[in-house]
């Protein structure tokens, strides 16, 4: 039977629990894994992550605030590359991970109450409390400043091409010649009009995986 599409949410910021049946983390070595494809993850889809926990051997947890991309275009390229790695015979997720809006301060406190049960380096209580420093790219930090928890209304992409057209005084095709301009626009384009990244590559004629490195080196010089 095939599954039902998830309906769609009013709220931008999600604590998101995914179980397995499996032994999930069979060592700090996969911790620490699944924490480098969740870096991975936060540069190229552009999210914030407030908080994690993977204390637990069958189980994680995250509070993600998704600004660019879907909640399910996140998860499912965070959950397939750590199921690639993890290499078992059988599926590594039998249920969906379960998402669970946050709409303010209350429910923000209970997400961060059930992640920080334990002070360990593989939750980010650990970087709250000082313990751990090198949260970039990987911590966003909630400083309990209002932010807006319904989805941005995304820029159509024609639009969004005309206004940096317009906006640098040139053609689409100038903007293509233009490597450093290109690139520039390209990640603009993406967190404005949350497009995909084949649609980036058929609009600047390069491959996906050259729109994905050109987001990343751009996220990380900002």
């Amino acid at each position: 039977m095939p599954r039902v599409a998830r309906r769609q949410m009013d709220a931008s910021v999600f604590l998101i629990v995914q179980k397995s049946h499996l032994k999930l983390f069979r060592s700090n070595q996969d911790r620490s894994q699944f924490l480098s494809y969740l870096k991975e993850a936060k540069l190229k889809y552009q999210f914030a992550c407030y908080g994690f926990s993977l204390c637990d051997d069958d189980r994680f947890g995250l509070i993600i605030h998704v600004k660019h991309q879907t909640i399910s275009k996140i998860m499912q390229s965070l959950m397939i590359a750590y199921a690639k790695y993890y290499t078992s015979d059988e599926p590594l997720y039998k249920e969906r991970y379960k998402s669970y809006p946050i709409y303010n301060e209350i429910d923000m406190a209970n997400a961060f109450n059930q992640l920080h049960q334990t002070d360990s380096p593989y939750a980010s209580l650990c970087y709250y409390n000082g313990t751990r420093e090198d949260s970039i790219q990987l911590i966003d930090y909630y400083t309990k400043q209002p932010f807006d928890l319904k989805p941005v209304n995304k820029t159509p992409l024609p639009d969004k091409v005309v206004a940096l057209c317009n906006e640098h005084h040139c053609t689409s095709e100038e903007i293509k010649k233009n490597k450093t301009l290109r690139n520039q626009c390209i990640l603009e384009i993406y967190r404005e009009t949350g497009c995909s990244l084949k649609e980036l590559s058929i609009l600047f004629e390069i491959s996906t995986s050259m729109v994905s490195k050109i987001i990343k080196n751009e996220a990380n010089q900002l």
